[in-house]
C-alpha cells in the first residue's frame, strides 16, 4: 500500500527533514495567513507555492496561503485528507551539475470552495 502524505505520515517518519530537502517545516504550521490564491493548479503549486515555501524556510516570509478552488468541479477533499500537504519534484541543472529533490511543501493553510464557503472567502479579502 502506498502511504498517504499528511501530517502524521511525517511524524512517524522523522518529520519532512527526514523524507524531503526542507530545512525546516516544523514552524510553518504555525505562521499566520497572509495570501489568497485563486485557483488550484499545478503552475500555482510548482512556482509561487514553492518559493513562499522557501522563503518560509529561510526565514524570509513567514506565512501561508489560503487557496480558493474557484471552479465547481472536483472537490477540496483530497486537499484535506493530505492535510494540505504535497511533494514537489525538481529536476534541473545548477551549476552544471544535475538537481533532483523532493520537497514537501506545507505553506497551505486550507483551501476553500467559492461554491460553498464564498461568505468566509469574503471575510479572509475584508479582514487583508
Amino acid at each position: 500500500m502506498i502511504p498517504q502524505l499528511n501530517n502524521s505520515f511525517l511524524t512517524a517518519n522523522g518529520g519532512a527533514n527526514h523524507i524531503a530537502n526542507n530545512k525546516d517545516n516544523a514552524t510553518e504550521p504555525q505562521f499566520p495567513e497572509r495570501v489568497l490564491q485563486f485557483g488550484t493548479g499545478v503552475l500555482l503549486w510548482g512556482l509561487p507555492d514553492y518559493f513562499i515555501a522557501k522563503s518560509n524556510r529561510d526565514g524570509l516570509f513567514n506565512g501561508r496561503i489560503v487557496v480558493i478552488k474557484s471552479t465547481e468541479s472536483g472537490s477540496i477533499a483530497p486537499f484535506e485528507k493530505q492535510d494540505n500537504l504535497y511533494t514537489l519534484h525538481v529536476n534541473g541543472i545548477t551549476g552544471g551539475k544535475e538537481v533532483r529533490e523532493a520537497v514537501v511543501i506545507s505553506a497551505i493553510s486550507r483551501v476553500l470552495s467559492v461554491t460553498n464557503q464564498w461568505h468566509e472567502i469574503l471575510g479572509l479579502a475584508i479582514d487583508s
